[in-house]
């Protein structure tokens, strides 16, 4: 994965210190949000349910977005051996 791919959003109420990015393909929803004024991050994965909302399967916290993509990418392959 690569992070030029992810939309930039921010934090409304505190938008010097929370930012994230989120990518959407199909029927899954992958996020990168900052913890700790962007010390640490949180990346997760979100799937469309038939209701139209997005649940988490996936979530997980590391030092950096790096890391986060790697974790992605991983977890991305291990949903999708397990709808099979």
């Amino acid at each position: 994965m690569n992070l030029k791919e992810f939309k930039k959003t921010k934090n409304r109420q505190r938008p010097d210190f929370a930012y994230g990015y989120i990518k959407k393909v199909g029927d899954l929803k992958y996020d990168i949000f900052t913890l700790n004024r962007g010390k640490t991050f949180s990346c997760s994965i979100d799937q469309k349910r038939m209701d139209g909302r997005y649940y988490n399967e996936f979530v997980e916290t590391h030092d950096t977005i790096d890391e986060c993509l790697i974790t992605l990418e991983s977890a991305v392959l291990a949903l999708k051996f397990k709808s099979y």
